[in-house]
């Protein structure tokens, strides 16, 4: 991150909105998408809509029930956006926390339908983290990943840095 800070012009800052995210935080997060696409589009399959809602929230489980690791559960993802000096958001043609509430298409990296302002931005974003070693998930235009699957499948890597982060469990005593 602090090398993608770098290569930003003065006066602008990365700003962290999510990292690491505990899996439970995760699963509530999809079925909340899962259920907003059955809610949106009632005539399609419970399995059209689960492959809906993964595309913005990853599942813990294949809809056969194949365990997964989510991107941010292993804390090699990160959403993130850009702010200006008075720690205010460049305009990215939505605020990132409104991912879940407005057309997915939307959040898409590229989306035809931004201002010059917004698309600017967005490539801003893409390039500052791109050359941090970062690769972005097109379907999201915050989301960046290191060392995680994604990151492995778009960089060609033998295999991903980092897996599911477990959870330790202290003794009072």
């Amino acid at each position: 991150m602090e090398q993608a800070q770098q290569y930003l012009p003065a006066g602008l800052r990365l700003r962290v909105y999510e990292g690491y995210r505990h899996p439970k935080i995760q699963q509530m997060l999809f079925d909340a998408q899962w259920r907003r696409m059955q809610i949106a589009h009632p005539t399609q399959s419970a399995a059209w809509c689960y492959v809906q809602a993964a595309q913005l929230a990853s599942p813990l489980r294949t809809f056969a029930g194949e365990p997964m690791i989510p991107p941010h559960s292993t804390g090699g993802a990160v959403d993130i956006d850009i702010i200006d000096a008075a720690g205010q958001s460049l305009d990215f043609g939505m605020a990132l926390s409104d991912w879940g509430e407005i057309p997915p298409e939307l959040c898409a990296t590229q989306y035809a339908g931004l201002t010059d302002a917004a698309a600017s931005n967005r490539r801003l974003l893409l390039e500052v983290m791109t050359a941090a070693g970062l690769v972005n998930y097109p379907r999201e235009w915050w989301h960046f990943s290191y060392g995680d699957r994604y990151w492995a499948c778009v960089t060609g890597s033998a295999q991903a840095r980092y897996g599911a982060v477990e959870e330790l469990i202290f003794d009072a005593e």
